[in-house]
Protein backbone atom coordinates (compact mmCIF):
# COMPACT_ATOMS: atom_id res chain seq x y z
CA UNK A 1 0.00 0.00 0.00
CA UNK A 2 1.03 3.70 -1.01
CA UNK A 3 -1.34 5.55 1.20
CA UNK A 4 -4.10 5.21 3.90
CA UNK A 5 -6.44 7.40 5.26
CA UNK A 6 -8.99 7.02 7.69
CA UNK A 7 -12.91 8.53 6.80
CA UNK A 8 -13.10 12.24 8.93
CA UNK A 9 -16.32 11.45 10.29
CA UNK A 10 -16.63 8.17 10.03
CA UNK A 11 -13.65 6.43 12.13
CA UNK A 12 -14.60 2.62 10.90
CA UNK A 13 -14.12 3.85 6.99
CA UNK A 14 -10.65 3.14 5.68
CA UNK A 15 -9.65 3.88 2.01
CA UNK A 16 -5.86 2.93 1.04
CA UNK A 17 -4.41 3.26 -2.58
CA UNK A 18 -1.56 0.51 -4.03
CA UNK A 19 1.42 1.03 -6.38
CA UNK A 20 -0.52 -0.50 -9.14
CA UNK A 21 -3.15 2.43 -9.39
CA UNK A 22 -5.98 0.27 -7.13
CA UNK A 23 -7.82 2.00 -4.24
CA UNK A 24 -9.97 0.45 -1.86
CA UNK A 25 -12.74 1.45 0.43
CA UNK A 26 -13.17 -0.16 3.52
CA UNK A 27 -15.47 -0.70 6.43
CA UNK A 28 -13.12 -1.73 9.57
CA UNK A 29 -16.08 -3.07 11.52
CA UNK A 30 -16.56 -2.08 15.29
CA UNK A 31 -15.22 -5.78 16.45
CA UNK A 32 -11.71 -6.82 15.38
CA UNK A 33 -11.81 -8.90 12.42
CA UNK A 34 -15.24 -8.21 11.29
CA UNK A 35 -13.89 -5.56 8.89
CA UNK A 36 -14.63 -5.68 4.63
CA UNK A 37 -13.62 -4.41 1.55
CA UNK A 38 -16.74 -2.38 0.25
CA UNK A 39 -15.35 -1.05 -2.98
CA UNK A 40 -12.36 -1.47 -5.13
CA UNK A 41 -11.60 1.51 -7.68
CA UNK A 42 -9.77 1.22 -10.54
CA UNK A 43 -8.93 3.95 -12.77
CA UNK A 44 -6.03 5.19 -12.40
CA UNK A 45 -2.72 3.90 -14.15
CA UNK A 46 0.05 4.96 -11.72
CA UNK A 47 0.92 4.60 -7.89
CA UNK A 48 -1.86 5.85 -5.60
CA UNK A 49 0.19 8.65 -4.27
CA UNK A 50 -2.53 10.50 -1.74
CA UNK A 51 -6.07 10.50 -0.88
CA UNK A 52 -8.73 12.87 0.97
CA UNK A 53 -12.08 12.09 1.95
CA UNK A 54 -14.77 15.00 1.86
CA UNK A 55 -16.57 16.32 5.26
CA UNK A 56 -18.95 13.95 5.61
CA UNK A 57 -16.86 11.13 4.01
CA UNK A 58 -18.90 11.29 1.10
CA UNK A 59 -16.87 12.01 -1.71
CA UNK A 60 -13.23 10.64 -2.01
CA UNK A 61 -10.47 11.85 -3.62
CA UNK A 62 -7.38 10.14 -5.05
CA UNK A 63 -4.06 11.55 -6.77
CA UNK A 64 -1.97 9.29 -8.78
CA UNK A 65 1.83 9.58 -10.41
CA UNK A 66 -0.50 8.96 -13.74
CA UNK A 67 -0.95 12.79 -13.68
CA UNK A 68 -4.70 13.20 -12.76
CA UNK A 69 -7.17 13.35 -9.60
CA UNK A 70 -10.26 11.20 -9.80
CA UNK A 71 -13.50 12.20 -7.76
CA UNK A 72 -15.16 8.58 -6.10
CA UNK A 73 -18.61 8.73 -4.68
CA UNK A 74 -17.67 6.70 -1.26
CA UNK A 75 -21.28 4.99 -1.13
CA UNK A 76 -20.81 3.33 -5.18
CA UNK A 77 -17.82 3.18 -5.27
CA UNK A 78 -18.35 5.06 -8.95
CA UNK A 79 -15.72 7.65 -10.33
CA UNK A 80 -17.45 11.18 -10.90
CA UNK A 81 -14.98 12.90 -12.67
CA UNK A 82 -10.97 12.97 -13.40
CA UNK A 83 -9.01 15.52 -13.34
CA UNK A 84 -5.62 16.01 -15.59
CA UNK A 85 -2.66 17.66 -14.37
CA UNK A 86 -1.59 20.20 -17.13
CA UNK A 87 1.28 18.49 -19.63
CA UNK A 88 4.57 19.36 -18.70
CA UNK A 89 5.98 21.99 -21.42
CA UNK A 90 2.99 23.47 -22.21
CA UNK A 91 0.03 22.35 -24.63
CA UNK A 92 0.68 21.69 -27.89
CA UNK A 93 4.15 20.66 -30.24
CA UNK A 94 6.90 19.08 -27.44
CA UNK A 95 4.39 19.42 -24.67
CA UNK A 96 5.01 15.54 -22.78
CA UNK A 97 2.82 13.68 -20.39
CA UNK A 98 0.66 15.28 -16.87
CA UNK A 99 3.44 15.59 -14.44
CA UNK A 100 2.72 13.19 -11.19
CA UNK A 101 0.03 14.57 -8.32
CA UNK A 102 1.50 14.12 -5.42
CA UNK A 103 -1.18 15.63 -2.84
CA UNK A 104 -4.81 16.40 -3.03
CA UNK A 105 -6.94 18.33 -0.06
CA UNK A 106 -10.08 19.33 0.66
CA UNK A 107 -10.26 23.00 2.04
CA UNK A 108 -10.73 21.63 5.56
CA UNK A 109 -13.32 24.84 6.19
CA UNK A 110 -14.92 24.67 2.26
CA UNK A 111 -15.28 21.68 0.69
CA UNK A 112 -15.67 23.56 -2.65
CA UNK A 113 -12.26 24.44 -2.19
CA UNK A 114 -9.74 21.49 -3.67
CA UNK A 115 -5.75 21.78 -3.37
CA UNK A 116 -3.81 19.52 -6.14
CA UNK A 117 -0.13 19.54 -5.78
CA UNK A 118 2.59 17.33 -7.91
CA UNK A 119 5.92 17.37 -9.81
CA UNK A 120 4.91 20.89 -11.66
CA UNK A 121 5.51 22.61 -8.62
CA UNK A 122 2.93 24.10 -8.29
CA UNK A 123 -0.35 24.35 -6.03
CA UNK A 124 -3.47 24.40 -8.14
CA UNK A 125 -6.81 25.38 -6.67
CA UNK A 126 -10.23 23.80 -7.96
CA UNK A 127 -13.63 25.40 -7.51
CA UNK A 128 -14.88 21.29 -6.60
CA UNK A 129 -18.40 22.02 -7.79
CA UNK A 130 -17.51 23.34 -11.21
CA UNK A 131 -13.90 21.70 -11.71
CA UNK A 132 -12.73 24.82 -12.66
CA UNK A 133 -8.88 26.66 -12.26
Amino acid sequence: MSVVRFGQETPSLLAFGSADGTLFIADTGAVAGTGRVRHRLRGHTGRISDIDWSSGDSVLLSASTDGTVREWDAATGAESRAIAEAPRGGVGPGARAPAAVHCVRFHPGNNNMVLIGGASCRITVINFSTGKV
